[in-house]
């Protein structure tokens, strides 16, 4: 199994705003910026997962579009689990404008604790899990079918998401802490790559390439 990790392009917000599950719309650059994504992304995938807001939807329907070019038609899931962290009320307001005395004991442990009204990293993760362990199962499943009929496969799917949740899945892969995974420069319009060899019980997942422009 492969799975293509790809964040999603550029959004239209002003510099220094808070936002996760805010739904901002996309600039004049989406376009280029897609198109470059294309580029490190196969000619041909089996599914497409995307977080239901508008700047990962927008970039699956146009990598669809592209499939469907190809003659390649990939089943598509709309997950809200793969959505960005929900920072509450300090959603759309600009960090300088928010009060310290809220900020501050959140920076010094944004793993366990919340924003007013939003949720913890350590939340976030646990929801991206069960993205995880969903994929890792439809994968598995079609691979076996595959092999049921003499034919050697791998599953290939791309996942359409937020920097929140690609270093989330890092951290679940790789094994670290949680607080460090924003030690991993991702941009935006990236690409991370990762291979999956399924044992009999067990999934052996590795990172090819991480943030590739």
């Amino acid at each position: 199994m492969e799975i293509f990790l790809v964040r999603h392009t550029t959004p239209e917000v002003e510099p220094g705003t808070c936002y996760g599950k805010s739904d901002l719309g996309l600039p004049s650059s989406f376009e280029k910026e897609a198109e470059n994504v294309l580029k490190l992304l196969p000619e041909k995938v089996h599914s497409i997962r995307t977080s239901p807001l508008f700047r990962c939807y927008s970039l699956a329907e146009y990598i669809s579009k592209h499939q469907e070019s190809k003659s390649n038609a990939p089943a598509w899931k709309v997950d809200s689990k793969i959505q960005e962290l929900d920072f509450g009320d300090w959603e759309g307001r600009l960090w300088e404008d928010l009060p310290r005395f809220e900020t501050d004991p959140w920076m010094e442990d944004y793993v366990n604790r919340r924003p007013p009204g939003g949720e913890t990293y350590s939340e976030l993760k646990t929801r991206i899990l069960r993205s995880w362990e969903e994929g890792l199962q439809e994968a598995r499943s079609w691979e076996n079918l595959k092999k049921e009929e003499g034919e050697i496969s791998e599953y290939k799917t791309i996942w359409v998401t937020h920097g929140g949740p690609i270093r989330c899945l890092s951290s679940i892969v790789l094994g670290f802490p949680l607080e460090n995974s924003f030690r991993l420069v991702l941009e935006y319009g990236s690409v991370s790559c990762l291979k999956i060899r399924f044992g009999e019980i067990q999934s052996y997942p590795q990172f090819v390439y991480w943030n590739k422009k």
